[in-house]
């Protein structure tokens, strides 16, 4: 899903890019299509970060785990602002080239760290019993 996700989510950057260039209506087709293509790339990606967010975590971890991982979207989104700024807005098509290529290739990324995770996962123990706070 994660692979796939990054694969979507660098077309609809295409498109978003190409989307000023050319005439209204080829700039609304366009936009639509990004749009579709975005959702459907955000989905994915939705579906497959929580399949790798649950699924590498010991049961008795969960809550660390998910506070980690969650902690991933503040970041991205302490960072989105300056990126899309520096990238999109002053770089137009290239930036938006960039920022799509960067999802494709973290998209990519993916399999093998999952794959890498999911065999280098700490042996499952048992959590201390007995102690009180």
């Amino acid at each position: 899903a994660l692979r796939r996700s990054g694969g979507l989510l660098c077309v609809a950057c295409l498109l978003f890019g190409l989307s000023g260039h050319g005439s209204e209506s080829t700039a609304i087709a366009l936009l639509v299509a990004a749009a579709l293509v975005h959702v459907t790339g955000e989905l994915l990606q939705s579906a497959g970060s929580w399949g790798l967010g649950f699924n590498l975590a010991p049961d008795h971890l969960q809550g660390q785990y998910q506070g980690v991982f969650t902690l991933s979207y503040g970041v991205s989104n302490m960072l989105a602002p300056v990126v899309v700024t520096t990238l999109v807005v002053s770089g137009g098509l290239p930036g938006w080239i960039g920022i799509g290529v960067a999802f494709l290739l973290i998209g990519v990324a993916m399999g093998p760290v999952a794959r890498w995770a999911a065999a280098n996962r700490p042996a499952v123990t048992a959590p201390v019993q007995g102690l009180s706070a």
